[in-house]
């Protein structure tokens, strides 16, 4: 609405997100495993750093913001916002070892599944409520960047479950 996209172009944008998302998941679990076996949180740090980088650069697009760079925006965002997940569930299967990843898996998806149920209305009663989409994108931005903040704090050495790996 406020670059007056059309809705098609906007469905278009939201597919460049979600192929983004699924490029960025397999290239980021690639690296989690050829170069950060020991320290796959590092990645996460900085996913979430990125990602809120990422936010707020979409957040401060203009009104007549050029297709093209609304285009790379939106796309970055989609791959920083959906291409993080393989990684967390990794580290969430080895913080745990193989014999909970079944309880560890499903408790790591429900987290993310609350979060996806949750953030669509308080997103959009925050654009309701301030009129514009600066204070819902900000406090993505905000929870992305927690999310990396935290994943710092998690004392894996990537070796449980790494008889999984290979």
């Amino acid at each position: 609405e406020q670059i007056s996209l059309t809705p098609t172009v906007a469905g278009l944008l939201y597919t460049a997100m979600q192929l983004a998302g699924v490029g960025s998941r397999i290239l980021f679990g690639y690296v989690a495993d050829k170069w950060l076996l020991q320290n796959r949180e590092r990645l996460l740090f900085g996913i979430g750093v990125a990602g809120f980088f990422a936010y707020l650069v979409l957040a401060g697009l203009p009104a007549d913001a050029p297709l093209a760079a609304v285009g790379v925006v939106v796309t970055l965002v989609g791959a920083l916002s959906f291409g993080y997940n393989g990684v967390y569930l990794t580290i969430a299967n080895e913080l745990v070892g193989p014999e909970h990843t079944g309880f560890s898996t499903s408790i790591a998806i429900t987290a993310v599944m609350v979060g996806a149920l949750l953030t669509p209305p308080v997103f959009g009663l925050l654009a309701d409520t301030t009129g514009a989409y600066v204070v819902p994108l900000a406090l993505l931005a905000t929870i992305t960047l927690f999310a990396g903040l935290f994943s710092s704090r998690i004392e894996s050495d990537g070796t449980r479950g790494a008889e999984t790996v290979s």
